[in-house]
């Protein structure tokens, strides 16, 4: 399972249906410097997943920063 940090501006335009069929958890922080700390260790660890699951969590990412 894939963890991703969300703010309470982001968090809300996942799709967390489709989150959870690709393996991610969507964990939702209301402060910034959290969310931050937890992205550095979410890129760290993404060289461990394999590419398919990446790619999913790069774009559930997306989606929700471009709404």
């Amino acid at each position: 399972m894939i963890h991703v940090y969300a703010n309470k501006r982001t968090h809300k335009n996942i799709d967390r249906q489709l989150a959870t069929s690709e393996g991610i958890n969507v964990i939702d922080f209301s402060s910034e410097s959290t969310e931050i700390s937890c992205a550095i260790l979410i890129r760290q660890n993404e060289n461990r997943l394999n590419d398919i699951t990446a790619v999913a969590a790069r774009k559930l990412t997306a989606s929700a920063v471009d709404s």
